[in-house]
C-alpha cells in the first residue's frame, strides 16, 4: 500500500520527529549531540529554514521547524543522511540508524505553534531525564 503524501502546512510550520532504527541510541556522547546540531543548523540553512525549537532524546528527536520554501523533506533526507554515515563510520555501526521516514505534523496558529513548544522543550522532563546536557548558546 502506498503511503499518504505528507501533509503541507499552510503556515509554513512543522514538528518533525526522527525515531532511531530498533528503539537504539543516536547518540554515543556530546560529540554526537554537537555533530548533529552542526549538521541540523547546515541544512536547515542551505533550505533556507528556520529553527524555532529541538530537543535531542536518547533515541529519537524533536525539531520545531519554520520551513516557508516547503523543502522539509530535502532537509530531513540531507540531514539523516549526513547524521547516519558519520554515526556509523565513528561508531563502527553498519545498517539503518533512523526508523522509516521521519514524521512531521503541520502546525497551524499561534496556540498549536506554542504548544509544540512547550512540548519539545518538556520533552526530557516528561521523560525524566532532565539535567546536563546541551545549552543554546553551544549551538553554533
Amino acid at each position: 500500500m502506498p503511503r499518504l503524501p505528507r501533509r503541507v502546512a499552510k503556515s509554513g510550520f512543522y514538528h518533525v520527529v526522527l525515531y532511531a532504527n530498533g528503539r537504539q541510541n543516536l547518540f554515543e556522547d556530546d560529540a554526537d549531540r554537537l555533530a548533529f546540531l552542526d549538521m541540523f543548523v547546515a541544512a536547515a540553512r542551505n533550505h533556507g529554514a528556520s529553527i524555532l525549537a529541538w530537543c535531542l532524546m536518547a533515541n529519537h528527536v524533536h525539531l520545531l521547524l519554520e520551513d516557508p520554501g516547503d523543502c522539509l523533506s530535502e532537509l530531513m533526507r540531507s540531514l539523516a543522511t549526513r547524521y547516519a554515515q558519520r554515526f556509523n563510520r565513528r561508531g563502527g555501526h553498519v545498517g539503518h540508524v533512523f526508523q522509516g521516514r521521519f514524521y512531521s505534523s503541520p502546525v497551524e496558529g499561534e496556540s498549536y505553534l506554542l504548544e509544540a513548544m512547550r512540548y519539545i522543550h518538556n520533552n526530557p522532563a516528561k521523560a525524566g531525564v532532565c539535567g546536563g546536557g546541551l545549552s543554546v548558546e553551544q549551538l553554533p
